[in-house]
């Protein structure tokens, strides 16, 4: 079905239009010339700044659809109760404070959702949508539930976290037909017995409650999969959900319990166990019967040791002991075939070296032969190289553009330039899409947790991607709401390339209309939202699309190029930074990526902001350019020059050495590739020439074409200040620069 996008147009044929959206117009009232739209079945007005819902709304009765959420919207007209023939309503993020009783005739609904509004009072009279399926009410100030909700019997998800409530009412028990029911961050001291009744629930959120114990009516949840108890009162381990056979993931973190039950042994479902921040001492035998369990947390208890049945649990793939009092690394462990990741770090109160207690890679665990070991040696150094002999040249490519478009050319110039930074941008992007999933490959990688700016690096991401929107006459929105906060802590970069993964991938699959970047706060972290117009995905696709090498159907690979990995290394960043991604599309309307990361919010401090393009407060500083590449050289050096530094440079590390001796410099450019001394040993001897004698300290920027590994806690290990991964643009290595020649 057509959907229209703009409203002149739509007026040309009125009676035609079924539907309408209108998202990201900056509309600040809802044209009037809509609700003459009579035939109109589906309404989108997200992500614009409407306040006033007109009482005129009533009369689109044929609306089937209502999306009006991302707005400013206090009130919801009486008027609304003509839209009989609703099946979805959404005011999410909005402003609205009374939920109207009027809303009690839309009896044909199944979905409402009002998710993130000021809600207060849940009206009885809700009870009469009997066809509701799911009801969002998360992100509100609602002070109690209803007892009414009993009636809503079709109901299969039911959102309340985050909200005021104390009591759940034990009417709950009536929607048996409930699947998913989150009550997280609410102020929960007990759980109904009735709870007992919701015999096809299979996830159940309960974390950031006061809950010191529960029912034993819930072991006859017997589809549960799902239980999170996260951040309450227990304090001993409720056994009652050992009898959760199906039970496959419980989070019992941040608690008070002090010992687990032998009756754990039950859970032979189990795959997900998290215990840390418990008062825990020892560990049953009976954890070794556990044999479905692939991740293990028991970080920040006081564990002084591990039962030797540990060694049964064949599958684990990841075990955390951070933070307990082991005196010595336990042998049985390192016998696990399947173990990736093993944190051992900060036990205080042993003789373990914390270097040696981190994480076990699996590139440790494939060492066990020389054979072995060998072969990671080998294909570790030929993608290191493939990294360096393939970036090298794109730099030299994307550098001479980036110094080119700093001169004045016309308009034609200027188009010709453009398209070799399209192109050599594309060229890039599928480089390191084929790098960064032969990384994945080889097992775990480190994820960085340090502040960042995420509305800066989305502004980053879109300018990357514009230039391939222009050639298709796509609109990029970057949509977030004022109160939406600048800073988070987490893997900046891994966020930034799965950003140009979608966007790219939106782009790509969009012929005409917009393409969306939405940001928005959640309880658990932030939700990142890539949604376009374009030709969408089949629905048994859609199971498929993160698979590698896999655009879609066969027809769809034909029609656009591609690696088919960006999907498949998103999905893998974003797992390991614990996070989840998916997918919601329609064929010939468009999809939406989402992605929902737990990531904790921080205060920036406000960064020097770069003045101008010659760095005027650094006009005639000395750096020394170092790289093998004459081409590389070249162009950084003319970086360098253009800004107004005194520019020397070396052609390899012991050149840099030498040079280094008999000069004195305020910066220092390192390449880390090179041949005899590379990057990293000539740092090193730098910074113990330092040492050892009057020489000035020289701020140290490492650069590499590498992506293979984690080059930065490498670079950070012998002494460099800062790291940038080439080609890299010419506003970020003004950046760096400003901020090591300030610091």
């Amino acid at each position: 079905m057509l959907i229209h996008t703009d409203l002149s147009e739509a007026f040309k044929r009125p009676d035609q239009v079924r539907i309408l959206d209108l998202k990201h117009q900056g509309l600040t009232e809802i044209p009037i010339e809509i609700f003459q739209l009579s035939n109109l079945t589906e309404l989108r007005l997200g992500y614009n700044q409407i306040k006033v819902i007109s009482p005129e709304i009533g009369q689109l009765t044929n609306l089937t659809r209502l999306r009006l959420g991302n707005n400013q919207v206090s009130v919801i007209p009486a008027e609304i109760e003509q839209l009989t023939n609703l099946t979805i309503l959404s005011l999410v993020n909005n402003q609205v404070k009374v939920v109207p009783s009027q809303l009690s005739q839309l009896t044909n609904l199944t979905k409402l959702r009002l998710l993130g509004n000021q809600i207060e009072v849940v009206p009885a009279a809700l009870s009469q949508l009997t066809k509701l399926e799911i009801l969002d009410l998360a992100d509100n100030q609602i002070k109690l539930i209803p007892t009414e909700i009993g009636q809503l019997t079709s109901l299969t998800e039911l959102k309340l976290a985050g909200n005021q409530f104390l009591v759940v009412p034990t009417e709950i028990g009536q929607l048996t037909n409930l699947k998913l029911l989150d009550l997280s961050f609410n102020l929960i001291d007990r759980i109904p017995i009735h709870i007992g009744n919701l015999s096809n629930l299979i996830s159940l959120s309960l974390k950031s409650n006061r809950l010191t114990n529960l029912p034993n009516q819930i072991n006859r949840l017997s589809k549960l999969q799902y239980l999170n108890l996260y951040q309450n009162r227990f304090a001993q381990f409720p056994e009652i959900i050992t009898h959760l056979s199906n039970l496959k993931q419980l989070h019992l973190d941040n608690n008070q319990i002090w010992f687990l039950p032998p009756s754990l042994k039950n859970l032979v479902q189990l795959e997900q166990l998290w215990l840390g921040s418990n008062f825990l001492q020892e560990l049953p035998s009976e954890l070794g019967q556990l044999k479905s369990l692939t991740h293990l947390h028991l970080g920040r208890n006081r564990i002084s040791q591990l039962p030797t049945a540990i060694e049964n649990l064949k599958d684990l793939v990841t075990l955390n002991l951070n933070n307990n009092r082991l005196t010595e690394i336990p042998t049985q462990i390192l016998d696990l075939p399947q173990l990736i990741t093993l944190d051992l770090s900060k036990n205080r109160n042993s003789g373990i070296e914390s270097d040696f207690g981190t994480l076990l890679t699996y590139q440790q665990r494939m060492m066990q032969t020389a054979e072995q070991a060998e072969k990671i040696k080998i294909k570790d150094q030929f993608l290191s190289q493939m990294s360096h002999e393939l970036k090298t040249p794109i730099h030299g490519v994307m550098g001479s553009i980036n110094l080119i478009d700093e001169l004045k050319l016309d308009g034609q110039q200027l188009q010709h330039l453009q398209r070799a930074k399209t192109s050599a941008q594309y060229l890039l992007n599928m480089v390191n899409e084929i790098l960064q999933f032969a990384e994945l490959e080889k097992g775990p990688i480190t994820y960085q947790k340090l502040p960042f700016n995420l509305i800066e690096i989305c502004q980053q991401v879109l300018e990357i991607v514009q230039p391939l929107s222009q050639q298709r006459n796509l609109d990029l929105n970057l949509n977030y709401r004022s109160t939406f906060p600048v800073g988070w802590v987490g893997d900046q970069h891994k966020i930034r390339q799965v950003l140009i993964n979608l966007l790219g991938n939106a782009i790509k699959f969009t012929h005409q209309g917009e393409i969306s970047l939405g940001l928005q706060q959640t309880s658990q972290g932030v939700r990142i939202e890539v949604a376009d117009s374009g030709i969408g995905i089949e629905e048994d696709q859609t199971k498929l699309i993160f698979e590698p090498f896999t655009q879609g159907s066969s027809g769809i690979n034909r029609r656009f190029s591609g690696t088919g990995l960006g999907l498949t290394i998103s999905q893998q960043f974003i797992v390991g930074m614990e996070g989840e991604i998916g997918v919601e599309s329609q064929t010939g309307q468009g999809s939406i990526f989402w992605v929902e990361l737990p990531l904790p919010t921080v205060n920036l401090t406000p960064e020097t902001e770069v003045k101008d393009a010659k760095l005027d407060d650094h006009v005639r500083k000395i750096v020394l350019v170092v790289d093998d590449e004459i081409i590389n050289r070249e162009i950084v050096s003319a970086y360098f020059q253009y800004w107004g530094f005194e520019v020397h440079q070396a052609e390899d590390g012991q050149d840099c050495l030498n040079q280094f001796e008999i000069g004195k410099y305020n910066l220092i450019i390192m390449d880390l590739q090179m041949p005899e001394l590379d990057g990293f040993e000539t740092t090193k001897q730098i910074r113990q020439r330092e040492r050892e004698s009057t020489h000035q300290y020289t701020p140290i920027l490492g650069l590499s074409a590498s992506v293979i590994g984690d080059v930065w806690s490498k670079c950070e290990s012998v002494g460099m200040n800062g790291y940038l991964s080439k080609p890299f643009e010419t506003d970020e290595l003004k950046q760096k620069v400003r901020q090591l020649l300030t610091d």
